[in-house]
């Protein structure tokens, strides 16, 4: 863990434009600690620093001096002034998009520069080093396991609510710490919903279920969906569930170092787009996955990311209709020099 850690910091110490950064981010305190939990992040003189409060504190309390150094308080802008003056600081940086404007106020009132360097974090969290892909693969094989004991659950009669349990259940079970996100089983009208909540509908025959689910481990997330067709399919049916399950597959095949993320959901567009089906894909084709559910890169038409090694992240095309189905395939996939490797899949689903 030690050389990860001191890794990652160097990381953040080439990237840094200023005497101090500061990030109130748990998933950057969590990245550069080891530690899950809220706090004020200070990076200065290539030394760490954590303000957390008396209820955060324990969980700080064990962190050895090389990580970072602890501060228990509950005024973050006399600990700031006191930095600033002390280190003679003329400039900080911040992600604008993690602070509040009562933080930012709180930085200028000390009459320094302020320098925005957005998604800093996300931008190096973005490649993955080897003890990230390690709990990843963990979590990805957890949801594997759950989903597959979870399968002969889905059935007539059962309903949206009793599946999530049962697969809420088996990712417990199988050892996730806990939910990446609240868990999505939907039906009929609901699956028309991409972010649907379980409700009390029963399943009936030959209707299509749409499960979302993720584990975690150790603060790192897994995410994928499968669509069960319960009984016979039309050909409708059928040439619509093949469609998105070419798409995830042309998508697939087209990871390699190098490739724009927005060409990798050209892919799957393409594909439902010869199906006229193009125009119910209605979000992007995938997004990074790690100590955010939803991080850097997005495989998405406007995406400017280029696709390297070690990254990981989701290719989940879908479709939505009215009239009361949602059809959508999500793995996880870690791209590698000249393909991307599917985490944790469930042998459980087919071409019909």
């Amino acid at each position: 863990m030690k050389r990860y850690l001191k890794e990652r910091k160097e990381k953040f110490l080439k990237s840094i434009e200023a005497d101090l950064y500061i990030s109130n981010s748990s998933e950057t305190i969590k990245y550069l600690t080891d530690i899950s939990g809220a706090g004020m992040l200070f990076i200065v003189e290539g030394k760490l620093y954590v303000i957390v409060d008396k209820l955060s504190y324990p969980a700080f309390s064990l962190l050895e001096a090389w990580i970072a150094q602890v501060i228990q308080s509950n005024d973050f802008a006399k600990v700031l002034k006191k930095i600033i003056d002390e280190k003679r600081i003329k400039s900080v940086s911040c992600q604008p998009e993690q602070m509040s404007f009562s933080i930012i106020q709180k930085i200028r009132e000390n009459n320094v520069e302020l320098i925005s360097q957005p998604y800093l974090s996300e931008n190096i969290r973005m490649i993955k080093d080897e003890l990230e892909i390690k709990k990843i693969k963990k979590a990805a094989i957890i949801n594997r396991n759950s989903i597959m004991k979870t399968y002969s659950y889905i059935k007539p009669g059962v309903t949206e609510k009793e599946i999530a349990s049962e697969l809420e259940y088996q990712m417990r079970k199988n050892g996730s710490d806990g939910l990446s996100f609240p868990t999505i089983v939907a039906t009929k009208k609901n699956a028309y919903n991409p972010h649907a909540v379980p409700s009390d509908t029963k399943i009936a025959d030959n209707d299509v279920v749409l499960i979302d689910f993720g584990a975690t481990v150790d603060g790192y997330h897994a995410d994928q969906s499968y669509t069960f067709i319960v009984g016979k399919a039309d050909s409708g049916l059928k040439n619509r569930y093949n469609a998105v399950f070419l798409a995830q597959y042309d998508a697939i095949e087209a990871v390699r170092d190098g490739i724009e993320a927005a060409k990798i959901d050209e892919f799957a567009r393409n594909r439902l787009k010869k199906e006229n089906l193009s125009k119910y894909f209605i979000h992007g084709t995938g997004h990074g996955v790690g100590l955010a559910i939803h991080e850097l890169p997005w495989i998405a038409p406007s995406s400017k990311q280029i696709i390297k090694p070690n990254m990981i992240f989701t290719v989940e095309p879908g479709v939505y209709f009215g009239d009361g189905l949602g059809i959508r395939q999500e793995v996880m996939v870690l791209a590698h020099k000249s393909e991307g490797e599917v985490l944790g899949f469930a042998p459980i689903v087919e071409v019909v």
